[in-house]
């Protein structure tokens, strides 16, 4: 969804605004999709280890890059917010949006490996 109707591609570094498919398509994926990186990966039961848990992180991670294209600084400062409040500090925000930001498979390591050690 967030694909389709989230409208053209933003480039990192841009001011570009979010151009959704459907008016306000943009917030939504924010407020209703990424909330999801964190609640997963947090529930009870849920392995990282487990082959399951990798594909499922490789999926959050894809999701949150797909977010991030779509609707750029509004999800970054969203995420920026959410990860202070995750106790991290501005060198770790910094390199989880400037990973972010980067190739999926890189990503998709730093995530899996981010969440291992708990931010």
């Amino acid at each position: 969804m967030v694909s389709t109707w989230g409208g053209p591609d933003i480039p990192p570094d841009s001011t570009n605004q979010p151009q959704p498919v459907f008016a306000g398509f943009d917030q939504f994926a924010i407020t209703n999709f990424a909330p999801l990186s964190w609640a997963i990966p947090s529930s009870p039961g849920f392995r990282i280890a487990d082959p399951t848990g990798r594909k499922v992180v490789f999926e959050i991670a894809a999701l949150q890059q797909e977010i991030r294209r779509k609707t750029g600084r509004a999800y970054e400062e969203t995420l920026r917010q959410q990860l202070r409040e995750m106790g991290a500090d501005e060198g770790q925000v910094e390199t989880y949006i400037s990973k972010l930001r980067g190739e999926p498979k890189q990503f998709k390591d730093f995530l899996v490996a981010f969440l291992v050690r708990g931010g």
